[in-house]
């Protein structure tokens, strides 16, 4: 139950901290790919 609440507030981080990133960032480019 700890393990999917984590992964979930992992998930939903990554995705806000992405957003912040500039659109010409290697991180953007690599998670828009898997996206």
């Amino acid at each position: 139950m700890y393990s999917s609440f984590f992964m979930l507030l992992l998930i939903i981080g990554f995705n806000e901290y992405n957003y912040l990133l500039p659109k010409h960032g290697l991180l953007s480019e690599h998670t828009s790919r898997l996206n």
